[in-house]
């Protein structure tokens, strides 16, 4: 239980970081 909990911990902090670079260059392209 614990490692599946930090695998969906991980995942989360990887799509939340690419969330974030990915509304940051539309944010760049569309200005």
């Amino acid at each position: 239980m614990p490692r599946l909990m930090r695998d969906l911990l991980s995942l989360a902090s990887c799509g939340g970081f690419v969330w974030m670079v990915w509304t940051l260059a539309f944010s760049v392209t569309a200005a």
